[in-house]
């Protein structure tokens, strides 16, 4: 008995060993992350000069392969040779060439093959630490900082382009203009709460930045945070902002906080062309309303619309007619 134990132990120490090595064997990858190995063979976002150059891509031929191509010394070939290596997983060898082309050519589409490559390869957090180095020794030249951002984009190569942007924004010559690039990007999916961290690192260092306020009052409405939308609101309201959606979010968030007199001030403050607005007339009668059930908002009538080819709101049109005001009334009164 003692003895079949130990041999099925061994059994379990040499199948492991075994397979490793022939699947090492069959296809010469240092990652074992089958999705990333997948994601490096197939990707075609590499920036390439010369497509035929490896025209045996065949694995059984890998080492073979990699012997004639590893003591290349024309910037084309190299390039080539690294996306070769990353290909078959060989990241180490594939981030060593990049990083000797951007050394000794400091060409943008060698930076960004190589944020392809660890991208790929999901190292992030050595990608940010690279980038730092390398933007902080082009700090000064801005046309080339920008060209990386552009093809990044030009290629859709959006989350890329959001981890290069975050470590632009942590400079501060260029943290604004970093900060709101990555802040619309993210509102344009659907992602406030990213959004929020770069338009609140603006306000940190611009105090009275017009579009970070403008955005973070559209994202504590959002948040259903009426207080903050009323903080952005009224500091934008005191810099003399004016924007239709401006005045509909502000409004909203005073309705909404119970600001109901404030609110019925602020819209009485607005320019008779503004007040045809129809969300803020809904606002606007909602204040009166919901201060003073009984009171007639008859007067919002000729703010209402009278161009038939605008779309009309029927609840709102008779809200305000007098027929509309004269059941209202006859609610609240109990008859």
């Amino acid at each position: 008995m003692k003895e079949l134990k130990w041999h099925i132990n061994l059994l379990f120490k040499i199948i492991p060993f075994f397979i490793l090595n022939c699947s090492a064997i069959l296809k010469p990858n240092i990652y074992s992350n089958p999705e990333i190995v997948d994601s490096l063979e197939r990707d075609s976002l590499f920036y390439v000069s010369e497509k035929e150059f490896f025209k045996d891509n065949d694995t059984d031929h890998f080492e073979e392969n990699m012997k004639k191509y590893k003591n290349l010394k024309n910037e084309k070939e190299i390039n080539l040779y690294a996306i070769y290596s990353a290909k078959n997983s060989h990241v180490e060898e594939s981030e060593k060439s990049f990083l000797f082309l951007i050394d000794n050519f400091n060409k943008d589409i060698y930076l960004l093959n190589y944020i392809r490559l660890k991208y790929l390869a999901e190292e992030f957090d050595s990608l940010r630490e690279y980038l730092k180095i390398y933007i902080y020794k082009n700090i000064n030249n801005k046309v080339i900082l920008q060209n990386i951002s552009n093809k990044l984009k030009e290629n859709s190569r959006f989350e890329e382009n959001t981890i290069y942007m975050g470590i632009v924004s942590d400079f501060p010559i260029y943290e604004k203009e970093a900060s709101n690039e990555l802040g619309e990007y993210f509102i344009s999916i659907g992602d406030y709460s990213n959004a929020k961290v770069f338009y609140e690192k603006i306000l940190n260092s611009y105090s009275y930045d017009i579009k970070a306020l403008d955005y973070l009052l559209i994202i504590s409405n959002s948040e259903e945070n009426w207080q903050n939308s009323i903080l952005y609101g009224n500091v934008l309201r005191k810099e003399g902002y004016k924007n239709k959606e401006f005045y509909q979010n502000l409004s909203k968030a005073y309705y909404e906080n119970g600001d109901y007199i404030i609110l019925n001030n602020f819209i009485k403050g607005l320019s008779e062309e503004e007040k045809k607005d129809r969300m803020i007339l809904v606002y606007w009668r909602n204040s009166i309303l919901s201060n003073d059930i009984s009171e007639n908002v008859l007067s919002l009538n000729k703010y209402l619309s009278k161009n038939e080819n605008d779309k009309r709101d029927i609840d709102l049109e008779f809200s305000l007619s007098e027929e509309g005001n004269s059941i209202y009334k006859r609610v609240f009164k109990g008859y």
